[in-house]
This record gives C-alpha cells, structure tokens and sequence, in this order.
C-alpha cells in the first residue's frame, strides 16, 4: 500500500498540492521554488529512519527524524513539497545501522 503525504511545513516547505515537478518564481526573496516528490519504501521498522533536505545550511528545510509510526512499515509513502532553486542534499540515515532494506 502506500500513502501521500505533505513535507512538514514548519521546515520551510509548503505543500505543492501534488503538482507535477517545475519551477515558480512566487519566492519572497526571487528565487525559484521547485516543486519535488520524495519517494521512501520503510522497511519492517520505520521509525529507525530519518531523512531531511538540507539547503544551504544545516538547518533542515524538511525532515522526518525517527518519528515514522509503524502503522507505515513495508509501505510506499510519497512527500509532496517545495525548495528553493539552487543545491539541496538529500540525507536518508537508520539510526539501529542495520540498514534501509528488506526485513530488518
């Protein structure tokens, strides 16, 4: 099964409404926003996996760190969000080290 979700807001990302990735220009400081769509397969143990975007700074522009219920095992749940144009990392961890994978 899977699930769709918005990135939370209180990290500077806003709903794209499940647009289709491309380009705005409504930022307040001109800068493009573009829309993305994250896609995470949780293993049998969800809340062992934090994920965020950082951009420019290591402040999270969103994030999901250890708080992935376990009603979300073994599903397929898409994020739905904005950036802002330029370089964004993606970082995905396990916080049990055994992996993002199959059972464990």
């Amino acid at each position: 099964s899977s699930s769709s979700n918005n990135l939370p807001s209180s990290y500077g990302c806003s709903s794209s409404g499940g647009s289709s990735p491309g380009n705005n220009n409504d930022d307040d400081d001109g800068l493009a926003v573009v829309n993305i769509r994250l896609e995470i397969l949780y293993d049998e143990y969800p809340g062992e996996t934090g994920w965020a975007f950082v951009q420019g700074s290591s402040v999270p522009l969103a994030q999901s760190m250890g708080s992935i219920p376990d009603r979300l095992k073994n599903t397929l749940n898409v994020y739905y969000g904005q950036l802002k144009e330029g370089l964004a990392t993606f970082q995905i961890s396990d916080s049990f080290n055994d992996g993002i994978c199959c059972r464990y």
